[in-house]
């Protein structure tokens, strides 16, 4: 099972102290648009979107396609492993478990760093850049799907849209069926 931090720190804490960095960050890209990549907030801020899959119920954060599913499940039978029957309920700590090696499967952002940061860059545009909005963004869109790194290759790098409908739609647009959630 996906296992879950015991924590007191809440998302608004998380957002709380991202809303400085991300202004600052802005800030440095109107001054600076050829080098603000290059700073050390930049890294941060760009890991910083990982770390906001502590934050959504695990119910809602992991996603599936049926190749992956099929894969996962003929797996777990041919090596008689004790886990879980759905991939839906594993985390990429448990993935060595059915994918020695990473070599099968891969954990893919759905909604993308990029389009959450776009999303963020849009609400500070509005004046509305904010724990709440931020939050919401955050609630509503972070998703992450189980693929196989073979459709994986079907996704080009190109822009996925601005939501978790639009990359959804993408996934399907290139061959990639999402299950319907499981519980």
């Amino acid at each position: 099972m996906a296992k879950i931090l015991k924590m007191t720190m809440t998302i608004r804490d998380y957002v709380e102290i991202m809303i400085p960095m991300v202004r600052l960050l802005l800030r440095e890209e109107k001054e600076n648009p050829q080098t603000f990549k290059k700073t050390q907030l930049w890294y941060i801020y760009r890991q910083y979107f990982y770390g906001f899959a502590e934050f959504v119920e695990r119910d809602r954060l992991f996603l599936v396609s049926e190749n992956a599913q099929k894969e996962y499940g003929k797996r777990r039978l041919e090596l008689n492993l004790d886990i879980p029957k759905d991939l839906v309920h594993m985390n990429w700590e448990h993935q060595l478990q059915f994918d020695k090696g990473r070599k099968v499967f891969n954990l893919d952002h759905v909604y993308t760093g990029g389009m959450f940061r776009d999303a963020v860059k849009k609400l500070d545009e509005k004046e509305n850049l904010n724990v709440e909005s931020i939050t919401e963004l955050v609630q509503e869109n972070y998703r992450m799907a189980w693929i196989l790194k073979e459709e994986e290759k079907q996704l080009p790098r190109s822009n996925r849209g601005v939501n978790l409908q639009n990359a959804l739609e993408f996934y399907a647009k290139n061959g990639i069926t999402i299950m319907p959630k499981i519980n």
